[in-house]
């Protein structure tokens, strides 16, 4: 079915059942612009703020349970631990304390005075003062010492909202108090600047039509989840740096039992390729570590043993020129002639150099990664020259990146990347950290693990990595993978810190080798590099050329345009029950969704 007829196919299905978990903004943009005019900065001693560093602990002390919405949306932009009370005798890096002025029971000067104490050995301290028009701040004494205090006039769930993304530099700060607030004078007031993080807002703010793209939007869902294209999904469009659309529909089985959150953590996939191997290779050749134009026996001198190989030269790797076969199905390999695992491959529980867990009740034998490296080593190249898509290399690749990193591949890009992004939710095995219920199923597994996949990776190689890989094994949710392609989209920099060189990033995700027809910068995904197969691909045929990104082979994308500041993401579980079910290329879905977003930039310059 051709795009536009999909579109306009969906838009006549009825708001549905998986709708129950959809909710919107009811405020409008007006609204929204005086609640950002109703927050005020009254004193910022050492500058704290907005907050830049996200590796710094983080901890919030909310006084009232009616400040549940500033609470959440400190969550979006990094794991605050919440506090239930305060002690003294802790020493906290980062603390966030909230509070009413007309909260019940009363704040007494006891616990004030608690508070402030606290307040003053926090390495950095944020109050946030939330009062109603009179209010006074006489109750506070001493308040002028706290070193940084903002006064937001009012606590709706929208000023909430808003002043929770000025901590972070999302929204800039401007407002200066209307009437005199002992201490504090009639005018008082500092100024930040906004736009170092995405900011979440409604659609009109960037010039939008916010009903018409949520009628279209969530139309297509409608049609996908009733085709059984995928049972739910999370889907976020950020326009200009600032997040105008963020919904969880459907459920995580066709069964209907639990309702998808935005919370929840989808299994990326391939999207691993350029969420935890590239980054780290960019970062290690900004630092001379790493060569493009080199061969990979350099770093991987198991390729050396190898005559069809010793010469295959990463960037050739990275675009998938270097004839490399597409995949191996390395699990078949310990399997004998009965259909049982070989003698030192598999055991039910972990025992001995048993130590690689790939399911909950199945660990593999730790050497056997050795057999999966001599498999790729030995692997015939294709015949012929030019473009396969290939994941052998991105198995390897980790062991490079510890090689001249220093660092375990996992911790390295923890470390450098999702933690001071403020991605907690993104990285591997999320069945050690995060709960069940939490976690989207992928696949019920009747051939290799004989299990119901959840949590654990999909990918079968991947597994047979502890789920620690190159190729796949990462988990997040929307939110925080749309942070690190927002980082890919400004050319390396997010939150004031720069993770990756411009010049990299434009280097990676150019096009390599389009006079040989092959449409893949380094690692990174594109467009098509003709018209026809443009109308066909699985991103919209409007994107632009130097736009960037990759699918996942669970139903999931990740699609950055630089060139209008446009960034997508879908995640979904379209392998659940059956890798089977491929309705979500046969009906077009990502590209439908994708190309509203381009309709929209069309109609807002057109209106």
């Amino acid at each position: 079915m051709h795009i536009c007829h999909f579109i306009a196919f969906c838009l006549l299905l009825p708001f549905a059942a998986w709708a129950q978990n959809v909710s919107y903004p009811s405020y409008t943009l007006s609204e929204r612009q005086q609640a950002l005019e109703s927050c005020v900065l009254l004193q910022d001693e050492g500058e704290h703020l907005p907050f830049r560093d996200l590796s710094l602990p983080t901890a919030s002390y909310i006084w009232d349970q009616q400040l549940q919405p500033f609470q959440d949306m400190l969550g979006q932009y990094m794991p605050c631990e919440r506090l239930t009370h305060l002690s003294s005798g802790r020493q906290y890096g980062r603390l966030v304390v909230a509070l009413r002025l007309d909260a019940a029971p009363a704040i007494d000067s006891l616990a004030w005075l608690g508070m402030q104490a606290v307040l003053q050995q926090a390495a950095q301290p944020v109050l946030v003062v939330f009062g109603q028009q009179g209010a006074s701040l006489a109750a506070l004494k001493g308040i002028a010492q706290v070193p940084a205090l903002l006064y937001v006039a009012g606590y709706d769930s929208l000023q909430q909202e808003v002043v929770a993304q000025m901590l972070f530099g999302a929204e800039a700060i401007k407002g200066r108090l209307r009437q005199e607030l002992p201490p504090f004078v009639a005018g008082s007031g500092l100024s930040r600047e906004g736009g170092l993080r995405m900011s979440y807002t409604v659609p009109e703010a960037v010039g939008w039509n916010g009903e018409r793209l949520r009628r279209r939007l969530d139309s297509i869902v409608a049609a996908a989840i009733a085709a059984q294209a995928f049972p739910g999904c999370q889907l976020l469009v950020a326009k200009d740096g600032k997040v105008v659309h963020h919904q969880a529909y459907g459920y995580h089985t066709y069964q209907q039992q639990q309702a998808v959150q935005l919370s929840d953590l989808y299994d990326l996939a391939s999207i691993t390729k350029v969420s935890a191997p590239l980054p780290a290779l960019m970062k290690l050749l900004d630092e001379g570590k790493f060569e493009l134009d080199v061969p990979l026996a350099r770093y991987w001198p198991d390729w050396q043993r190898r005559k069809d190989k010793r010469e295959l030269r990463v960037r050739d790797i990275l675009a998938h020129q270097a004839r490399l076969m597409p995949y191996i199905v390395y699990w078949r390999n310990t399997l004998n002639k009965k259909g049982r695992f070989k003698r030192r491959t598999f055991l039910s529980v972990n025992s001995g150099s048993y130590q690689v867990p790939v399911s909950p009740d199945l660990y593999l034998h730790q050497a056997y990664q050795r057999k999966i490296y001599k498999a790729i080593r030995k692997s015939s190249l294709n015949p012929e020259p030019g473009y396969v898509y290939s994941g052998l290399a991105f198995l390897i690749f980790p062991r490079i990146v510890e090689q001249l990193s220093g660092q375990a591949f996992e911790a390295y890009v923890q470390n450098e990347f999702y933690r001071p992004l403020g991605a907690d939710n993104l990285g591997y095995n999320p069945w050690k950290r995060f709960p069940l219920s939490r976690l989207v199923p992928t696949e019920k597994d009747t051939f290799f693990r004989k299990r119901l996949v959840q949590g654990w990776v999909h990918d079968e190689a991947a597994a047979m990595f502890g789920g620690v890989s190159g190729n796949a094994g990462l988990f997040s949710n929307a939110n925080d993978l749309a942070k690190l392609f927002a980082m890919y989209m400004n050319m390396g920099q997010y939150g004031g810190r720069r993770y990756v060189r411009e010049v990299s990033m434009r280097v990676f995700s150019r096009y390599q080798f389009p006079e040989r027809g092959n449409r893949r910068g380094l690692g990174f995904d594109k467009p098509a590099l003709t018209e026809a197969e443009r109308a066909n691909g699985y991103v919209s045929p409007l994107a632009s050329a130097c736009s960037f990104g990759h699918s996942g082979f669970t139903g999931t994308l990740a699609w950055a345009d630089p060139k209008h500041q446009l960034l997508f993401i879908l995640l979904s579980n379209r392998v659940y029950p059956t890798r089977e079910n491929r309705k979500l290329y046969s009906l077009s879905i990502r590209p439908a969704l994708h190309s509203v977003l381009y309709d929209e930039i069309r109609l807002a310059k057109e209106e």
